[in-house]
């Protein structure tokens, strides 16, 4: 029996990791636990650590210390989640920890596991976020770990150009692929239903989380966004909460603020994936800088305007318009995805294109007795 244990740490990480767990779940000779932290455990974001308890028996929570996202708050959770997840990966001893992304909770994860020479399996490392401080837990992480997992041929290069052996890295694609195959899409009627609003069409998905690297000014961007929405009253606008990052809480006041003014925008702080992405594909755009928005939308036939640096550096599809963090620069390229709304289709996916299914074939192949001593395998 081999022991794996994944870590997620957001509502956006599980999701993406979900469909691989459940197929692991399945697997004789495979013991599957989550470990459950970060906003999971948060209630104003949903205490989705209830949703992961209906899927998997197995779950170790290990509690945030500070939901303050002010940078000494954050500072104080960092010898706190490192304390905790040496306790824990010394104690249970796993074969296998599977990891996906890039916050600082996994970041310290990938440490502990490191410490405790257990074998890591990270996914969608190689990718580049500029306006975000992740690229160094990110880089830093493919550097502890023995399996990558990636969703591009170019992240698959840059894993390589790391010093990663080439036979340890695999582009299955993007995680969220497994979701897209798998969602029963809602219906506008549905979806008015299940968020309680009589009226949806046409509406903005949005979704903006901080800029944590360089000289970022998270106050006057979420003023700068809803200065431009405010001139569009003909659309029901819809805000997702922020990941718990710097300043996410500045942010999150100013979201609250604008929708007790505003009659046509709407606040949720989690909606769940089959919502979410249904959400999405009948938006008129979405808007914002996360990286469903890069990721996800061009999958679903559905434009984005990507605001402000901080998906900078990912693989960018035509279906993604750019604006800096300006009004006036917002409003002119939202009228713009208007304009060519209806121009892009939901991308035929099938079974075969399973990034959670490739995972599956290729850990069954492999030998869990992975040296954690890697040798940096340099280019000629």
């Amino acid at each position: 029996m081999k022991k794996v244990i994944a870590v997620t740490s957001s509502r956006a990480d599980y999701y993406l990791l979900r469909p691989l767990l459940m197929k692991l779940n399945m697997l004789e000779g495979i013991q599957l636990e989550i470990v459950v932290t970060g906003s999971h455990l948060l209630k104003k974001h949903g205490n989705t650590s209830q949703e992961i308890k209906k899927d998997f028996k197995k779950i170790h929570p290990i509690k945030i210390l500070s939901s303050k996202t002010d940078s000494l708050a954050i500072q104080k959770n960092l010898p706190h989640y490192l304390k905790n997840f040496l306790a824990f990966l010394s104690q249970s001893k796993p074969d296998l920890l599977i990891l996906l992304g890039d916050r600082y909770e996994i970041f310290l994860a990938a440490i502990a596991g490191l410490f405790n020479t257990i074998p890591i399996a990270h996914i969608h490392g190689g990718e580049v976020t500029h306006g975000a401080i992740d690229d160094p837990m990110r880089h830093s992480i493919t550097k502890m770990s023995n399996l990558h997992f990636v969703a591009h041929e170019e992240y698959k290069n840059r894993v390589t150009q790391l010093g990663e052996e080439p036979n340890s890295i695999f582009n299955v694609g993007p995680m969220v692929i497994d979701n897209l195959i798998d969602t029963k899409f809602y219906d506008k009627s549905k979806l008015c239903k299940l968020l309680g609003i009589s009226k949806l069409e046409p509406f903005f998905l949005i979704t903006l989380h901080p800029e944590t690297y360089g000289n970022n000014n998270n106050l006057r961007n979420i003023q700068q966004l809803l200065k431009a929405l405010k001139k569009f009253s003909d659309h029901t606008l819809l805000f997702t909460a922020p990941n718990v990052d710097y300043e996410a809480n500045i942010i999150r006041a100013e979201i609250e603020n604008f929708v007790i003014q505003n009659s046509n925008a709407y606040f949720f702080n989690s909606l769940g994936s089959p919502l979410y992405l249904s959400l999405m594909r009948n938006s008129s755009c979405v808007i914002g800088n996360s990286s469903s928005g890069v990721i996800e939308a061009p999958l679903l036939g559905a434009l984005s305007v990507n605001i402000g640096s901080r998906q900078s550096g990912r693989v960018m599809s035509k279906t993604i318009l750019a604006s800096s963090f300006n009004s006036s620069d917002i409003f002119s390229t939202i009228t713009r995805a208007l304009d060519q709304k209806g121009s892009y289709k939901l991308s035929k996916l099938s079974p075969k294109d399973s990034p959670s299914s490739k995972i599956v074939k290729i850990l069954q192949k492999t030998d869990f007795h992975l040296k954690t001593n890697k040798k940096f395998n340099d280019l000629t």
